[in-house]
């Protein structure tokens, strides 16, 4: 699927039919060919993102303040979310959209999800190393977490994490930097499901790594 087709559909998509039909959920990802420091510079070049800490995270503030209140299940709970802080700060850098407050992650590293259901849908077909190999150019990922630490009146989770990849979507195409958002392939398998940019790589992947 083309990017300008997806993003349009998205845009008219009632936000109760966006899981249904283009598979936005929590976890949103959009693998890019770059590397992560050049990824991280362009998404805090944009006033719309900053960095996300602790401190700016409504949600583990209040956790805290409960905590310190004596509220036990409180307590549990921020011993978890500081464990993922610190595996956080060393392995996934962690900035915010602000506009919809959404999380995004960023990982270097490729995230096989689309491989994965090829293999779950087509077994073991003959494209598969093709695929595999076309897809080891996308070195850096990103995953879009739409929990609202600072909660935004009348966006719901799956509009926020749209609206989070349309903005960063067009911040790599304006600097002309490929990716693709496998997710919309949801379990159908129908990989001309997935999005490409730019359009070429689309053609590439169908006629070349799958063959039609």
């Amino acid at each position: 699927m083309r990017l300008d087709d997806f993003l349009s559909g998205v845009r008219k998509c009632p936000d109760g039919k966006l899981s249904r039909k283009f598979n936005i959920t929590d976890n949103w990802l959009i693998s890019a060919n770059i590397t992560m420091p050049i990824l991280q510079e362009i998404l805090l070049s944009q006033n719309n993102f900053r960095v996300h800490t602790k401190e700016n995270d409504m949600s583990y503030l209040a956790l805290r303040e409960a905590s310190k209140k004596g509220d036990e299940t409180a307590k549990e709970v921020l011993i978890e979310i500081e464990k993922e802080w610190d595996y956080s700060q060393k392995n996934q850098l962690r900035l915010e959209y602000i506009p919809t407050s959404t999380v995004v992650r960023l990982a270097s590293n490729i995230n096989h999800f689309l491989y994965n259901c090829r293999v779950n849908n087509m077994g073991e077909d003959s494209n598969l190393e093709r695929l595999k190999n076309f897809l080891e150019r996308y070195t850096a990922s990103l995953s879009l977490h739409p929990c609202q630490i600072t909660h935004i009146d009348d966006v719901k989770p799956k509009r926020a994490a749209a609206r989070a990849n349309e903005e960063i979507c067009n911040l790599l195409r304006m600097h002309e930097i490929p990716f693709y958002l496998p997710l919309p392939i949801g379990t159908t398998g129908d990989i001309t499901r997935v999005v490409w940019w730019p359009d070429r790589d689309e053609e590439y992947v169908m006629r070349e790594v799958i063959g039609k």
